[in-house]
């Protein structure tokens, strides 16, 4: 059986930073199953803007191969030669399928970028094979977010050709797999349809790095006894403009004198990096890391406190994967986001929602998770319970891996008495 992975956006294993998410865990655990997999990304390394060495086909160390798409690539992610960068990729692949030897019993592509899924779904088309649309964002409606209400509906009109080509690549699509149960649920209004037998919800399983038994440990950017003698309070992310690092600034700001033993870290990059350390200036309660590695990530964690998951209003985010890392190594979650994620943290009892924007608010939830050990002691035992049972990668993508199998062998119909278990799909299962 083979099996095709469409997803430019992710970490592979052949990028130096950055762990292995959802379609490198898929892979793995597809491999695992004896399908021939190749997973179809962008020479254009997305997060870190810059481009893939190495030949276009690569064969990975886990038994899979790689296939780097040429385009121009980009600087800033909204922008017009990032939508030339996804023609570009289209182009590559429909020329790069023309020359491949097999086909595949199944595509399974990743949403965003629209332009892909597109493609793939049609391509599957003619080919004969099922293909699967996996949600991980709600495109093109998250540009709308970036307006005023107001002013909205001339962007959706300015964005129609967008709308109608999200449209025709979930409508086409043999099934829909979410993160979430509200990204499932707009897939299928989008697509017009009521929600069918192989639609599904895997949500973003999280592996956590194990370190190494033996070799040097990386060090961290702040030594592990100042940590030690404080409340840390840690973000982990890309400095993206989802991400409200300023309310997290006013915050810090607010509490450096009434809460001496608070203290911030902030790990990652990205474009806003130099406008929020520009606002950290005098901050003597926050850390800026930069980019970790894996291993020292996790390092960081096991000497945090609190896990940061602020984000400004009106972000589409439903579950992001900071959510499950910072459950998976038992911190409880303060984030800004409604809907699924605010669900999970009341009813699980693993974390707190504040108000978007609202530094008060925020405070007022630090304080009383940094006061109250024996909360934050309740959420960490809740919090590590529920990721091993539900939202382990391992749990997540065997169950992931199996539901694409089925599909690929039924060639998109369900058998009468097929089995098929959905139970990862159940909504009341996430939340």
């Amino acid at each position: 059986m083979r099996i095709w992975l469409v997803q430019p956006h992710e970490h592979t294993p052949l990028d130096p930073w950055g762990r292995v998410l959802r379609h490198g865990q898929l892979a793995r655990r597809l491999v695992q199953r004896g399908v021939e997999v190749t997973w179809w990304t962008s020479r254009f390394y997305h997060h870190r803007k810059t481009f893939r060495a190495g030949p276009e086909r690569i064969r990975t160390a886990e038994g899979y191969d790689i296939v780097q798409l040429p385009g121009p690539g980009y600087r800033r992610n909204v922008s017009l030669r990032r939508l030339a960068h996804y023609r570009a990729l289209v182009s590559a692949f429909r020329d790069r399928v023309a020359r491949e030897e097999h086909s595949p019993d199944l595509i399974h592509c990743a949403l965003p970028p629209l332009e892909l899924p597109e493609a793939a779904v049609a391509i599957a088309r003619q080919l004969g094979v099922p293909s699967t649309v996996d949600i991980l964002d709600t495109w093109p409606d998250v540009y709308l977010t970036a307006l005023a209400r107001p002013l909205r509906p001339l962007l959706r009109v300015a964005l129609a050709t967008e709308f109608r080509r999200s449209t025709r690549a979930l409508a086409g699509a043999t099934a829909l797999v979410g993160i979430s149960e509200s990204y499932l649920a707009w897939a299928l209004a989008r697509a017009r349809r009521e929600r069918g037998p192989l639609d599904s919800i895997f949500p973003l399983g999280y592996q956590p790095h194990v370190p190494a038994e033996t070799g040097p440990r990386e060090p961290l950017p702040v030594p592990p006894a100042q940590l030690e003698r404080k409340t840390v309070v840690t973000f982990v992310g890309s400095f993206v403009s989802m991400c409200d690092i300023d309310v997290v600034l006013d915050a810090a700001r607010d509490l450096q004198n009434r809460a001496s033993d608070l203290l911030f870290v902030i790990a990652g990059d990205g474009p806003l990096g130099r406008k929020w350390r520009g606002k950290a200036e005098g901050l003597q309660n926050v850390v800026f890391t930069g980019w970790l590695s894996q291993r020292q990530v996790a390092r960081l964690l096991e000497h945090s406190d609190i896990g940061l998951a602020p984000y400004v209003a009106g972000a589409t985010q439903s579950l992001p994967n900071k959510i499950f890392e910072y459950m998976a190594a038992g911190l409880p979650v303060v984030s800004s986001l409604r809907g699924d994620a605010e669900a999970l943290l009341a009813t699980e009892r693993i974390g707190v929602t504040f108000r978007e924007g609202d530094q008060e608010d925020l405070v007022r939830n630090l304080f009383r998770l940094a006061e109250d050990r024996e909360l934050r002691d309740g959420c960490r035992r809740r919090a590590t319970a529920l990721f091993s049972e539900r939202f382990s990668a391992d749990s997540v993508y065997q169950a992931m891996a199996s539901h694409l199998i089925r599909i690929a062998a039924t060639g998109g119909s369900v058998p009468t008495g097929s089995g098929l278990d959905l139970r990862l799909g159940d909504p009341r299962r996430i939340l």
